[in-house]
Order: C-alpha cells, then sequence, then structure tokens
C-alpha cells in the first residue's frame, strides 16, 4: 500500500495538458536530511512515471535514465 511522506521530497511546478502531450515539471533538493535517497552529481538515478485510473487499469513509462549533471558552467 502507497503511504504519502511526510515531508515531500519532490516540489511540484507545473502540470500542463496540451491535446494529448503532458508536460510535468517538478523540482528536489539533492541532499534529503537523514534520507537514504541523496542524489549525487555525476551518477545516473531510473526513474518512470505512472498514471492511476480508478476506473481503469494504471499505465507506467519503461525506466529511463536521469542523468545528475551541472549545467553550471554553461550558464555562465
Amino acid at each position: 500500500m502507497a503511504v504519502a511522506e511526510k515531508v515531500p521530497v519532490w516540489k511540484p511546478v507545473l502540470n500542463e495538458i496540451d491535446k494529448d502531450k503532458l508536460r510535468v515539471w517538478a523540482w528536489r533538493k539533492f541532499d534529503q536530511k537523514d534520507d537514504n535517497r541523496d542524489f549525487k552529481l555525476g551518477t545516473t538515478k531510473k526513474w518512470g512515471i505512472g498514471f492511476f485510473d480508478m476506473s481503469g487499469p494504471a499505465a507506467f513509462s519503461q525506466d529511463m535514465e536521469l542523468n545528475l549533471d551541472s549545467d553550471w558552467q554553461l550558464q555562465q
């Protein structure tokens, strides 16, 4: 059974639907206090997205890779 987080890790920024496209944007801190889910620059994390509809089947994406790189040098 899924349990809601006491303190949400991800902060939603944007949820947008345009015809058959869904755009989702969220952010989170790399360092989560007292948590084993810290992110580290230069690593890759697997992630996916799922949708639940109470009136039908759930849908899940394939696993994808999230490259945790900094573009700080590109921004300067």
